[in-house]
């Protein structure tokens, strides 16, 4: 794939699955991530040990069957990343009708703030969405702070619609 980088030029991208190897380079996108959510929301955090840490959750919740960990780079750099994992309602809650009571979930996207813009997220989530399809999945979800407002622009400019809105109020 390529991209245009707004001066006429093209830099190539891939999607592929983490390695190892990507690791110190998503550690430090994830926390970019949390800066930028923890400025939404001041329940986030911001360091590079959490950021660690939830990244060492993302790759065992992307072991899990069906779940999907994806790298962007462009010029041999990661720049940018998702997870995805299935996700079911429980056993007794059958409010959703059956076809709908398991999807993929996108746990976590991130682009480098110099690569937004440029596709790269359209194309890991496209990369998810096809992921999906081949789980036989009719339904792909992701959560996003509410006053992510580029966020959201872009989701529903992809076709994603809000569905539900959660209040939390600290006591």
């Amino acid at each position: 794939m390529a991209l245009d980088n707004n001066s006429g030029m093209t830099t190539p991208f891939v999607i592929d699955h983490f390695d190892p190897a990507d690791r110190s380079r998503v550690d430090a996108l994830m926390v970019y991530l949390q800066q930028l959510e923890h400025g939404l929301s001041s329940d986030r955090t911001t360091s590079l040990s959490d950021a660690h840490a939830h990244i060492d959750y993302l790759i065992d919740l992307a072991d899990q069957p069906g779940g999907l960990f994806l790298v962007a780079s462009a010029n041999d750099l990661v720049v940018g990343f998702s997870v995805a994992v299935v996700d079911k309602l429980e056993a007794g809650d059958q409010h959703l009708l059956s076809e709908y009571r398991q999807w993929l979930e996108i746990t976590d996207l991130v682009v480098d703030p110099n690569y937004q813009r440029l596709g790269i997220g359209s194309a890991l989530l496209e990369a998810v969405r096809e992921h999906g399809r081949q789980l036989g999945l009719n339904r792909l979800k992701l959560d996003v702070l509410y006053d992510n407002h580029v966020a959201r622009a872009t989701y529903r400019s992809l076709g994603f619609k809000a569905q539900t809105v959660a209040y939390v109020l600290d006591t």
